[in-house]
């Protein structure tokens, strides 16, 4: 089985982006004016939490046998 590997902090930080972008979706409230709390908001925070989560990892990308 090939694997690749990730240092734990990078791991870490993975997991940390993809919860914060996942918070930003569950906190949409289409009764609310604030900003941070619209639908919109959460759709480009959203789409920079998978390019970022991407980036990552592009730069693991060298496989290990």
């Amino acid at each position: 089985m090939k694997t690749i590997e990730i240092p734990v902090n990078v791991y870490e930080r993975i997991l940390k982006t993809l919860q914060e972008g996942l918070d930003v979706c569950y906190n949409v409230d289409y009764a609310s004016d604030d900003t941070e709390k619209s639908a919109s908001y959460a759709t480009g925070y959203s789409r920079a939490t998978i390019q970022e989560v991407i980036k990552e990892l592009n730069n693991y990308k060298t496989i290990k046998n």
